[in-house]
């Protein structure tokens, strides 16, 4: 199992970017042997904190190394290199892409904006628009990314999009 420092930047899960702020000894319940604590402080909500067992391997599981900027352009060139399959079923699509939220795994998530920005060209190039449920979802899909493409590329949260796009768009 891999331990992580403090001071260290990691992905926590669905959460986003937390910075290891200590590994503390506590316990949450009296009834519960004293254990260590990775105190995790969120980069975007310095305000909260969150709280992970350290020997515990599915809690310690949801937490990564932020990918590098190699490796987030690799990612998007495989993902290029996709054709996108749109799901016409409203419920399965749904399903499905609440499920790679869910998930919250970097590749799957860039091939998910992927699709729904390919669909999104599409209608708009027929005068139509997305489904407010799609929208709300490629909306949740950008902000998991934004945040960890930000950091790793060194630009603005809002500047990911057109780095993504120009990705897709061939640019």
């Amino acid at each position: 199992m891999e331990t992580f420092r403090v001071g260290e930047v990691l992905v926590y899960d669905v959460y986003g970017l937390c910075r290891v702020k200590e590994i503390k000894r506590i316990t949450f319940d009296k009834n519960e042997p004293v254990r260590d604590y990775y105190v995790l402080e969120p980069l975007a909500k310095a305000s909260s904190l969150y709280y992970l067992p350290v020997e515990n391997e599915r809690a310690a599981s949801k937490l990564r190394r932020p990918f590098s900027k190699r490796e987030l352009d690799k990612i998007l060139s495989q993902v290029k290199e996709e054709n996108y399959q749109w799901i016409e079923n409203r419920q399965l699509r749904s399903d499905t892409f609440r499920s790679v939220l869910y998930r919250g795994i970097t590749p799957e998530l860039v091939s998910l904006v992927k699709c729904i920005y390919c669909r999104k060209k599409e209608l708009l190039q027929k005068g139509k628009r997305l489904s407010t449920t799609d929208e709300n979802i490629f909306s949740l899909a950008e902000k998991l990314l934004n945040e960890e493409f930000a950091f790793a590329l060194g630009i603005k949260e809002d500047e990911v999009g057109s780095y993504i796009s120009s990705y897709f768009d061939g640019k």
